[in-house]
């Protein structure tokens, strides 16, 4: 079996898209989605998923490490408003985002 590939999945068809590319090249894809925004059929393209609220980074970093990912991408996009009105960031969200200087919401994502 290929190699295992981690998906942090927005909204749209992209991480769609390439979630099926990746198994037609062989890869094991272990995926992250956001409650809200990432299509729920995602589920039938991937061998395992977690899905999260934005924020919840500590659960996002938990489960690729118990997986054995290496690599990850990020497909797709969050709306700005869920940065701003429906974030639920947990500890670690919250040790990192107190340390950025630039807190605008594409250094954020």
């Amino acid at each position: 079996m290929g190699e295992k590939i981690g998906l942090i999945a927005g909204n749209g068809q992209f991480p769609l898209i390439f979630a099926q590319a990746a198994i037609k090249e062989g890869h094991q894809v272990m995926a992250i989605a956001h409650k809200g925004e990432t299509k729920p059929e995602l589920e039938r393209y991937v061998k395992e998923i977690q899905w999260i609220r934005v924020g919840q980074l500590g659960k996002l970093i938990k489960f690729f490490q118990k997986a054995g990912v290496k690599k990850v991408v990020l497909a797709g996009g969050i709306k700005k408003r869920r940065l701003f009105t429906e974030i639920f960031p947990d500890f670690k969200a919250i040790s990192l985002l107190s340390r950025l200087k630039n807190k605008h919401d594409d250094v954020v994502l």
